[in-house]
C-alpha cells in the first residue's frame, strides 16, 4: 500500500487542490482507512485525474475484495 501511495506522490499534478493535498496527507496517515481512500478517489476521480485514482481504488479493491461494483469502477479507470 505504501508503495501505491509513493507512485501517487511522484504523479502529482500541479494543479492538485488544497483539498485533495489535505486528504492525500491523511491518507499517508491511515492509508487503510475506507473512507479516506473512498474521498479520494472521488476528488481524483472528479477533478478527471483518473491515473490518480487507480491507486486509492486498488487500496479499496484489496480491503473490501467482495465489492463488485468497487472493480467496475476500478476497470473503468482504465478506459
Amino acid at each position: 500500500l505504501m508503495v501505491c501511495l509513493a507512485l501517487l506522490a511522484t504523479n502529482a499534478h500541479a494543479s492538485v487542490s488544497a483539498e485533495r493535498k489535505a486528504l492525500y496527507q491523511s491518507l499517508l496517515q491511515q492509508p487503510n482507512n475506507l473512507s479516506l481512500n473512498q474521498q479520494y478517489a472521488n476528488l481524483c476521480i472528479t477533478e478527471n485525474d483518473y491515473e490518480a485514482a487507480i491507486p486509492a481504488l486498488e487500496r479499496l479493491a484489496i480491503l473490501q475484495p467482495s465489492n463488485a461494483l468497487l472493480r467496475l469502477r476500478l476497470g473503468q479507470m482504465f478506459k
